[in-house]
């Protein structure tokens, strides 16, 4: 990046430093007078100058500040450049050989494993989303591909603008790191059990002002049973237990047990609210295209949302509120749970389905099929409310052909149908009766035809063929 040159002073008019620059036969003390003036002059401009600030273009280069760091690959480690305003994954797309990595075959519906090789405690895992200014410069991260299962993590960014600016800023950063293991009453914390597999700690960073229970909850990987109970952070190597509505900032840089503090459940508190947006987090997915090397990848997985009846979403489609749980609906839900493996099996069977890809592709298909059916269901009631105006045209009992209402008491049908080849004067309109909302041969209302209004069976003057009668 090209230096950016240093803001020059505003250009002043010194009309007492040219007076005594110029003139010949002034005193000494004149001199003085004019150089103690120019003096103060330069001194109020560099004051001013100070007051004032960086230039706009300084704070955009701060902005866009450089970082470096390191990752680990099979065994090999390789270097990244970035801008401390991305997340570890959109720095780790720039590399070419970790996108090659990730879209290879068999990592395709993994997840990125990313563990920190420095911090309070290290190998913590890290989400894709976390700002790549709190990772130190050289510090090494292992990369890893894990399983996915039903419970996986997810990956979510904040939708609030005014925490995305915070997020390259490190001075508004904060990092805890949280025990796998909570205490004897909440000890499986993390939802994705291949995470639990893998690792001892996780790193969740959060922002200065922010409750601890906001960050935990917009982390993603924690199971909800840590908010619903009295839980709070134990310190580790000391006897100190600390609340969740803390600001995280008090805990800053510390590691952390989850333990219970109360057998009493919390409420759901409106200070809990964080507006989040999900953000897809998987090694590959067949149905996101990558758009750029620091696209992020999908990790589909399920986030328990509360619904604020009192907060405005001002862009619905970047910001979602977290709604609550449906009350006792744990044991209805666990049913569903249980069964969706077997389910999910069967249909692989029967539908012959090798891979989650096909599975979603099935379903796509199936829903576009049940959009069909309501289209044909309206397209169907529009025959029939234009079916009032169509008519058989009858000899008797005989069924000729049809015809429709035109307007008033106007028929239109074909002149074959009535006999009209050569002399319309040979046919007897007694005879033929127009009969209306027939559902079988003896239903209907009958009309009697009068008189030919209007007919035609031959080519016009164009040589085009024309076949119709008007009948009244």
């Amino acid at each position: 990046m090209s230096e950016v040159p240093p803001k020059k002073l505003k250009h002043t008019k010194l009309p007492d430093f040219q007076e005594s620059t110029t003139a010949t036969d002034s005193e000494p003390g004149e001199k003085s007078e004019a150089s103690d003036n120019v003096q103060t002059k330069m001194d109020y401009l560099i004051k001013k100058e100070v007051e004032e600030g960086p230039s706009k273009h300084l704070q955009q280069e701060t902005e866009a500040k450089k970082h470096n760091f390191k990752f680990c690959l099979n065994s090999k480690t390789f270097s990244v450049a970035c801008k401390t305003s991305m997340t570890v994954l959109e720095a780790l797309n720039t590399s070419p050989i970790f996108r090659n990595e990730k879209d290879k075959n068999k990592n395709m519906q993994k997840e990125i494993l990313i563990q920190r090789s420095k911090g309070a405690v290290p190998r913590a895992a890290v989400k894709t989303d976390f700002p790549c200014c709190l990772i130190e410069t050289d510090e090494i991260l292992e990369i890893d591909f894990i399983q996915k299962d039903e419970k996986r993590c997810t990956n979510q960014i904040t939708a609030d603008p005014s925490l995305l600016s915070k997020r390259s800023n490190p001075e508004t950063l904060v990092t805890i790191w949280v025990k796998k293991e909570g205490g004897p009453k909440v000890q499986c914390l993390l939802k994705s059990k291949a995470l639990r597999k893998s690792v001892r700690y996780v790193c969740v960073f959060g922002f200065k002002g922010e409750r601890v229970k906001s960050a935990l909850k917009r982390d993603g990987r924690f199971n909800n049973v840590i908010f619903k109970k009295h839980c709070g952070l134990s310190e580790l190597g000391g006897d100190t237990n600390h609340e969740l509505s803390i600001p995280v900032e008090d805990l800053e840089g510390k590691s952390f047990q989850v333990v219970v503090l109360s057998d009493q459940n919390q409420p759901e508190s409106q200070d809990d609210l964080t507006f989040v947006k999900t953000e897809p987090n998987v090694a590959s997915d067949a149905d996101v295209a990558e758009t750029s090397g620091s696209s992020q990848h999908p990790i589909n997985t399920e986030q328990d949302k509360k619904q604020d009846g009192n907060a405005k979403s001002t862009t619905p489609s970047t910001k979602e509120y977290v709604t609550k749980a449906i009350v006792n609906s744990e044991e209805i839900l666990g049913i569903l749970r249980d069964q969706f493996p077997d389910l999910l099996k069967t249909l692989k069977k029967r539908e012959k389905l090798k891979n989650k890809s096909e599975v979603k592709k099935f379903f796509r298909e199936e829903y576009g099929k049940s959009v069909d059916n309501f289209l044909k269901v309206k397209k169907v009631k529009q025959l029939m409310k234009l079916s009032a105006s169509v008519c058989q045209i009858r000899v008797g009992d005989s069924a000729l052909g049809t015809g429709f209402l035109l307007f008033d008491r106007f028929i239109l049908t074909n002149a074959h149908v009535i006999g009209l080849f050569t002399d319309h004067t040979k046919v007897n309109f007694a005879e033929f009766t127009a009969v209306f909302d027939y559902e079988d041969k003896d239903s209907g209302k009958r009309i009697q035809i009068k008189q030919l209004t209007d007919c035609c069976y031959g080519k016009d003057e164009h040589g085009r063929h024309l076949d119709y009668a008007l009948d009244l």
